[in-house]
C-alpha cells in the first residue's frame, strides 16, 4: 500500500516467518491487472529482498496471493 502522493520505485520485502515451504512461489493479483514477479523461499517461510512490481503508483494497494508451486 502507497499512501503518498508520489510513487515508490526502491523497496524491498522481507518476510521472516510464515506457513511458506522453502522453494519457487507464483503470484496472483488479488486487486486489478498487476502481476506479481515469481518469488523463491529461501528458507522455512522466509522471504528476502522481494520486489512484486517494479513501483507502485501513488496512493495504490497491491494485493497479492502467493502459490507454491
Amino acid at each position: 500500500m502507497n499512501l503518498a502522493g508520489y510513487p515508490i520505485r526502491q523497496y524491498q520485502l522481507l518476510l521472516v516467518t510464515s506457513s511458506l515451504g522453502k522453494g519457487e512461489c507464483g503470484v496472483v493479483s488479488l486487486l486489478g491487472e498487476t502481476p506479481g514477479e515469481a518469488l523463491t523461499v529461501v528458507g522455512p517461510g522466509r522471504i528476502v529482498n522481494y520486489v512484486p512490481v517494479p513501483e507502485i503508483a501513488p496512493y495504490a494497494t497491491i494485493m497479492l496471493l502467493l502459490q507454491p508451486k
